[in-house]
């Protein structure tokens, strides 16, 4: 692989000619790297490769960027179901798209992809080094937040900071973008959360009673654990046998030890969350007899 090559796939698998002429790489070998088909035509300006995801090249044609639910996918942070391409483009932009010089069939398809979400102004938090075809992730999350509900918003900003793509220092800043009621909600952020999914289950299960995630067990790390006696785990979609043993042997592992256990899954906890807490009250409703004879200690932030 040239390195020309590996920058292009640095920067998301597209870019522009002249990002690419800034980090060394000559017209002569673009050309050459379109001619030899390492590399394809997007539009006039930009270049990919087959590698490139399909709504990244869409926010390009679109003269935009992506952002919101969007941008945040393209960074690993959880935004929850949403399906659409979310593009930020300038107020000035005619709005018309530009024709692909290459069928977009010829790129990677994310999944449940349907439709582009235009998202007219100016991108406000910019960040240096940030790729040309995506917003940095403060501008996707104050997005996120006008076409979100406050616990979807929460589990994302959770998300971000968990996986280090926002820094605590960058809160303040997020804040100034959003709504009062959003900015309020930022209190309610823990950066403990593993997933969006528990981050929602967590914000659901408060005024129940004592919470709180990531707590130690023993060798084992409970997702949730309600009243100091209650553990809740949320299970992804990624659930398969090999998995499934070793949880119910650590499930077995807290019940011997005076705890209870519930399990749900992802698309409980999104889609069927009456359900949910009607089954944590009633569990919460009858109490083992004495407390767990192993003490929880409360997880930290990673």
């Amino acid at each position: 692989m040239t390195d020309l090559h590996r920058d292009l796939a640095r920067l998301g698998s597209l870019a522009t000619r002249r990002r690419l002429g800034s980090l060394g790489h000559s017209k002569g070998a673009i050309a050459t790297a379109l001619r030899d088909g390492g590399m394809l035509p997007l539009t006039r300006s930009w270049v990919a490769t087959r590698a490139a995801p399909l709504d990244a090249v869409l926010a390009v044609i679109h003269r935009g960027r992506l952002t919101g639910a969007s941008a945040l996918k393209s960074y690993g942070i959880w935004a929850g179901p949403d399906p659409a391409v979310h593009v930020l483009v300038p107020p000035h932009s005619s709005g018309t798209v530009i024709a692909a010089r290459t069928p977009l069939a010829d790129f990677a398809r994310p999944p449940r992809l349907e439709g582009v979400a235009v998202h007219w102004g100016h991108e406000r938090s910019r960040t240096a080094g940030i790729d040309e075809w995506r917003v940095s992730v403060v501008d996707a999350l104050s997005t996120f937040a006008g076409t979100s509900g406050i616990e979807h918003f929460i589990a994302a900003v959770d998300n971000a900071l968990h996986k280090r793509q926002l820094q605590p220092s960058a809160l303040p800043q997020l804040e100034h973008l959003l709504s009062s009621k959003f900015a309020r909600a930022l209190s309610l952020v823990d950066a403990r959360a593993e997933s969006g999914s528990e981050t929602i289950a967590r914000l659901g299960f408060i005024g129940l009673g004592r919470v709180d995630i990531q707590v130690q067990v023993g060798p084992h790390r409970l997702d949730i654990l309600i009243d100091g006696w209650l553990n809740i785990e949320i299970d992804s979609g990624e659930f398969h046998d090999g998995r499934a043993r070793e949880d119910n042997a650590r499930d077995t592992w807290l019940v011997v030890r005076g705890y209870r256990v519930k399990r749900f899954s992802y698309e409980e906890v999104l889609d069927d969350w009456a359900s949910v807490e009607l089954a944590v009250r009633e569990l919460l409703s009858r109490p083992p007899a004495r407390e767990p004879r192993v003490q929880a200690t409360a997880g930290r932030a990673k």
